[in-house]
């Protein structure tokens, strides 16, 4: 794993790769020759015998590159391989432009020769702080007269554009294996490439072939996975929909929407570096890592920055509730043929929603695979329900929490910027907060100048207020406690049952005004709706519920038909722990509808 998105970081190493690819995919390479990247040099070429052929300097220079933007070390290194007689090529591959004293000389302009033998044979001053903290300075001798005409004479010039090396490869990978996406293809190469170069791995061009032939076996069985790519395993990368301008995801953040990664992307989040670093020291003794917390905690944003921060663009990836031990199965076969295929470290996260009793089967599927971490978060009541043991599979666990002395550095970056506030520092904004202490409603009384329980209870009160003065129907209360009830314990009501006996006079309107208010959202198809997080619905609950006018158990009892059949254990399991006293309605009302027999239980 790499410590940042690797396309603009990683040029340089990028564009050494692509030149490996491109010479592995060269007309002009010997039968038989070994390409070893970060040999000697940055590429080194070798005969099927193993005679060293050539060595690459490969620069990414934007300016002309001249004789000093080399450092002594490099001529050093290279002088015994121009010395005379020798047949070893050395070459300078540059995808910047090649300054004039350079060209001139290696085509023999004399007057250019001698500017640049004069610069080779100079004498260099380094200076070296010592211990002390005192510098000292010692010259470093320049070559001699002899090495530096040699040096001339021999080494090779050579300009490349990095299009033109992408689709000489693009287009040689097309001819190579029918059927492939010769595109997708050249990209895992490339991280191929890169990884291979950690090591100094010696290819050839079949082993390149035999990848190739792998990685198009790859694409094939992706395409045989079509239900699970894209649907139950996603890129984790920006989405780049409408409404990803920063203004409005810092709006949707801040103001308590479920987390995406395009929060990350856009850097609203504040990283918090010791979890971050724990879960790295982790992954250092386990290829699973699980982070567990209650509700509120920012376990979603911490593994969403970690990928952000540790994992390349192209080889992250998230997965979505399994639905069967087949299910899980199924996906964690198509994770593993692409890792297999590609051999480039990958991150796989897993966000594990309530009543997910199949995300163990894809772990342990997935936790031996040489090159994959599995990074997962999971509240603390599931975690603890699950009694994941290491005779499941290996793995390391971070508790997350939210204390002080990190709210304090969270408080200092969420107000840089800001307006003034009513706080008069952060001790003052701490103590204002109130006795529950999570991230989440943290996050949002920081940047919000009120408590989130605040903000709800004033949404709410203008809302029962409007249906006083009969602005607004009691449908519209009614099915807002409803899905407030539900959510609280992560569970989605199907929208055309809860419509149908909420009585609503617009209820496209009514939805869409909860939506803006961050009261309730739709699923994607439109099939399901739940309340934004449940932290949020857990306080929306008890504005809407009380002991004796409108008792949590009745609206819980209510609720129950409406809720997605696959939600259902989770919410009843819930409701059972944490609302004993409603415990004998709920039952008989599983009854009522024909679920109590099958769930096993009796009033």
């Amino acid at each position: 794993m790499i410590l940042d998105d690797p396309t603009a970081t990683y040029r340089g190493y990028r564009r050494q790769a692509l030149y490996a690819l491109f010479r592995l995919f060269e007309d002009g390479l010997p039968t038989g020759a070994i390409l070893q990247p970060e040999g000697q040099e940055d590429l080194a070429v070798f005969n099927s015998a193993g005679l060293l052929l050539e060595i690459v300097q490969v620069k990414d220079h934007s300016e002309n590159l001249a004789a000093s933007s080399f450092k002594p070390s490099f001529y050093d290194r290279i002088a015994p391989y121009c010395a005379e007689g020798s047949s070893t090529i050395v070459r300078i591959a540059s995808y910047g432009p090649i300054g004039p004293d350079l060209l001139n000389a290696a085509a023999g302009d004399v007057a250019a020769r001698s500017r640049v033998v004069k610069n080779l044979t100079k004498s260099r001053v380094r200076e070296q702080k010592q211990a002390d903290g005192t510098a000292k300075t010692h010259t470093i001798p320049g070559l001699s007269e002899t090495e530096a005409e040699n040096i001339v004479r021999h080494v090779k010039l050579t300009r490349v554009v990095e299009d033109d090396l992408t689709n000489l490869v693009v287009g040689a990978l097309a001819k190579t294996v029918t059927g492939v996406d010769a595109r997708h293809a050249f990209d895992f190469l490339m991280w191929w490439l890169l990884t291979s170069s950690e090591t100094q791995m010696r290819i050839d061009r079949s082993k390149a072939i035999a990848k190739v032939k792998r990685i198009g076996r790859f694409l094939s069985q992706r395409a045989a996975f079509h239900d699970e790519w894209h649907t139950s395993i996603v890129p984790i990368v920006p989405s780049n929909e409408p409404g990803t301008e920063r203004s409005c995801l810092a709006e949707e953040f801040y103001r308590g929407g479920r987390v995406r990664f395009d929060h990350i992307d856009s850097d609203l989040d504040v990283p918090r570096d010791r979890f971050l670093k724990e879960i790295h020291t982790a992954f250092s003794r386990q290829n699973v890592v699980v982070v567990h917390s209650a509700s509120g905690q920012g376990k979603t944003t911490l593994a969403y920055r970690y990928a952000k921060e540790f994992a390349p663009a192209d080889f992250r990836f998230e997965v979505l509730t399994s639905s069967s031990p087949s299910h899980a199965r199924r996906i964690a076969l198509a994770i593993v043929g692409h890792t297999e295929a590609i051999e480039v470290p990958t991150l796989v996260f897993l966000d594990v929603k309530p009543g997910d009793n199949f995300w163990g089967e894809v772990v342990r599927e997935l936790a031996s695979v040489v090159g994959l971490r599995v990074l997962v978060t999971i509240r603390e009541e599931d975690w603890t329900r699950a009694r994941i043991s290491a005779a499941d599979f290996s793995f390391a666990d971070v508790s997350l929490s939210f204390e002080k002395d990190e709210a304090e550095a969270i408080y200092s970056r969420l107000r840089t910027g800001v307006a003034p506030t009513s706080h008069l520092d952060f001790d003052d904004a701490w103590s204002q907060f109130g006795t529950r202490k999570t991230l989440f409603e943290f996050a949002y009384y920081v940047t919000q100048e009120q408590s989130l329980a605040d903000r709800i209870s004033t949404q709410v009160e203008a809302l029962q207020d409007a249906v006083i003065r009969g602005d607004r129907g009691k449908g519209e209360l009614e099915l807002l406690r409803l899905v407030a009830v539900a959510s609280a314990y992560e569970a989605r009501l199907d929208l055309k049952k809860l419509l149908d006996i909420c009585d609503l006079a617009a209820p496209q309107r009514t939805i869409e005004r909860f939506n803006e208010e961050y009261l309730i959202r739709v699923s994607q198809d439109g099939c399901h709706v739940e309340g934004y997080q449940s932290v949020r619905s857990e306080i929306i609950s008890k504005e809407l519920t009380d002991p004796v006018v409108c008792p949590w158990s009745e609206v819980a009892t209510r609720t129950l038909p409406l809720i997605v059949e696959e939600d259902l254990q989770n919410f009843l399991l819930c409701a059972f722990s944490r609302n004993p006293g409603a415990s004998r309605s709920l039952i008989a009302t599983l009854g009522s509808f024909g679920l109590g027999l099958g769930w096993g239980f009796t009033a």
